[in-house]
């Protein structure tokens, strides 16, 4: 009897034991491929940071009455934004950030009902824009070459400053999925420094992609990049509380940043940004 007791318990410890050997190798192998998996995480945003760059833009803008066709108003405004290289060609790279960081028009309906509380229409709108890029690479203009103000989109030109690029995802985030973004808040800028701010798609909310990312005023236009630094979204603004992120539609992201220059085009913009460039110097 006391042997059938002895081999019971010794099968029984001998159990244990396996089980308590196979469930630390389990846990050393998530715990390492978790480890792994946050070092390509870490190089992979490390590597996107150059991509990433601060936009200021120097807006003059001037209100013409309809009824007295007389300027009732001219003004100046300083706005920085984020934006991000897209494509490299030999003479130029194309930058995309928000429509609202390139151009005035957006907020002049509430502008105009805050001054003179009246109608909009009242009043024909112009502006003109001096957009500067910082990048690691040194400071060159910028041209806007597309602008959706619907979509809440902008494409700008510039003069070659970068080959390191963030592309676009082949697929759309899926709710549940963790997210990076990577933008300067209120413009501070500096060669070493550009915060990394996380979180997760939150679904569609009115026209909108939401991701539970922190943001704050200057971080519009920053990219949303997957785990592998891929293109998602793009930063347009906050609800009322700064943790959820708004974003134009992947779709219509994918398919404002297809748009092609002519080689006529192209040659115009470039004779502009010389042009601008020779001012800064």
């Amino acid at each position: 009897m006391s042997n059938y007791f002895f081999k019971f318990y010794f099968i029984i410890f001998s159990i244990l034991i396996l089980s308590l050997i196979t469930s630390c190798c389990i846990t050393g192998k998530l715990n390492l491929s978790q480890k792994e998996e946050n070092i390509k995480e870490e190089l992979i945003l490390k590597n996107k940071k150059n991509a990433v760059v601060l936009i200021q833009n120097k807006i003059n803008f001037s209100l013409t009455s309809t009824l007295t066709n007389n300027v009732v108003l001219s003004d100046k405004l300083n706005v920085s934004g984020t934006g991000f290289f897209i494509k490299e060609e030999l003479h130029y790279n194309i930058i995309i950030t928000v429509a609202h960081v390139c151009s005035f028009k957006l907020h002049k309906s509430m502008y105009i009902d805050n001054i003179f509380h009246t109608n909009p229409n009242m009043f024909t709108y112009s502006e003109n824009n001096k957009i500067l890029i910082n990048s690691v690479f040194g400071e060159e203009p910028g041209t806007v070459i597309a602008i959706d103000y619907d979509k809440d989109l902008c494409m700008l030109i510039t003069l070659p400053i970068s080959n390191n690029l963030i592309n676009i995802s082949d697929n759309a985030p899926l709710y549940g999925q963790k997210f990076y973004s990577l933008g300067y808040p209120k413009g501070f800028w500096d060669t070493d420094y550009l915060p990394i701010f996380s979180g997760y798609y939150s679904g569609k909310y009115y026209k909108s992609d939401s991701f539970s990312i922190p943001t704050h005023f200057g971080c519009s236009g920053s990219p949303i990049l997957n785990n592998t630094g891929e293109l998602v979204g793009i930063t347009k603004g906050f609800l009322d509380f700064n943790n959820v992120t708004l974003s134009p539609l992947y779709a219509d992201i994918k398919y404002f940043i297809s748009k092609k220059l002519t080689e006529d085009e192209v040659n115009n913009y470039l004779l502009k940004l010389w042009e601008q460039k020779l001012e800064l110097n």
